[in-house]
């Protein structure tokens, strides 16, 4: 007897959730044309979550791509400065070497 009644309950809760979902996609079609948009709230939340996680690795990559540029600017200015100064000794050496040769 239980087990009958168990069982009915059960086929009765399946098929209350069956006519659930076709009665609300059938909704869904009427009021937007398509079903294409329908989700469930844990699928919602799920996708919410991916899109967190996503946007916080990509302000990670960021700020590691902003420190990246300054390392580099800097770099390149280190090199800059010490191209500059080469260029000043060369300079100061042809200058002294053209003015042995005129002396």
């Amino acid at each position: 007897m239980d087990n009958e009644r168990l069982l009915s309950q059960y086929r009765r809760l399946k098929n209350r959730g069956l006519c659930f979902k076709v009665l609300r996609t059938w909704r869904h079609q009427a009021v937007f044309g398509r079903v294409e948009g329908l989700y469930s709230r844990t699928e919602l939340m799920r996708s919410l979550e991916e899109q967190k996680q996503h946007a916080k690795s990509l302000a990670y990559q960021g700020t590691k791509f902003a420190s990246a540029m300054e390392e580099s600017s800097r770099q390149v200015a280190e090199e800059h400065e010490a191209v500059s100064e080469d260029m000043n000794v060369s300079l100061c050496l042809c200058v002294c070497s053209c003015f042995c040769l005129f002396a």
